[in-house]
């Protein structure tokens, strides 16, 4: 929910008028590393964490 919060807020930048094919990508690559991150913590018996540098890369253009 997080990811698709900042995607969101995405939609109001000036780069996601000419430029929405990477910011798709970039949000479907922070949402496979999330993924990725869960299912080798699940494997591993760890607990899962809720903070993820993954959920700092959508946030670049925001900021930008």
């Amino acid at each position: 929910m997080i990811i698709m919060f900042e995607g969101y807020l995405m939609s109001f930048t000036v780069s996601y008028q000419f430029e929405r094919a990477i910011i798709f990508v970039m949000l479907n690559m922070c949402i496979a590393n999330v993924t990725l991150h869960l299912m080798l913590t699940n494997m591993s018996k760890k607990a899962y964490s809720l903070l993820h540098p993954a959920y700092v890369y959508p946030l670049l253009p925001v900021l930008a």
